[in-house]
């Protein structure tokens, strides 16, 4: 088994930060195209459980690794599946870190500078564990995969990651 190079982290680390970043700023604004169906079902809180609970878990579980499966595509490296894990976890960090950037950004804008801290210390100690443990998860299964060709463990770990993260934001949702 091939031992982890420093890039391979780095760019682990780079594009979950990349995705992270563009995932906030998208899911910021992509309550505006869904604001139509506001007015058909008259209660915004579906829409906004729908979107939270279900799209943004599915995109992010699905993006967060992206240079994770960059490195399987471009190096063709055999790794172990606990090394296959710390590449997402190093997914989950940078993802989890722009995201919290993103939103801090626009609570301090919107709300001032109390709220903005707030909403940094309750991010940084729930969600930035959260999408480093969900895409540890998908990418337990990812290295399952490259490791035994049966692609059911991706699949598996991966519902299982947008579960967890759906989860989550629904409970974060309700309170």
């Amino acid at each position: 088994m091939e031992e982890l190079k420093k890039s391979w982290l780095l760019i682990s680390l780079g594009l979950g930060g990349i995705i992270g970043f563009l995932c906030a700023w998208v899911e910021t604004f992509y309550m505006i195209p869904t604001l139509p169906l506001f007015f058909v079902t008259g209660n915004f809180t579906v829409i906004t459980l729908i979107s939270a609970c279900v799209i943004a878990p599915f995109v992010e579980e699905l993006a967060k690794p992206i240079g994770v499966y960059l490195i399987k595509m471009e190096e063709k490296p055999l790794l172990s599946v606990k090394n296959w894990m710390i590449l997402g976890t190093f997914a989950g960090l940078g993802f989890g870190l722009m995201e919290n950037v993103v939103y801090t950004f626009n609570a301090f804008a919107v709300a001032g500078a109390t709220p903005g801290l707030l909403l940094l210390l309750l991010r940084m100690l729930l969600c930035l564990p959260l999408h480093m443990i969900a895409t540890t998860i998908s990418c337990f299964g990812f290295g399952l995969w490259i490791n035994t060709g049966k692609i059911k463990y991706f699949i598996f770990s991966m519902l299982t990651a947008m579960l967890i993260h759906g989860s989550y934001n629904f409970t974060a949702s309700i309170i």
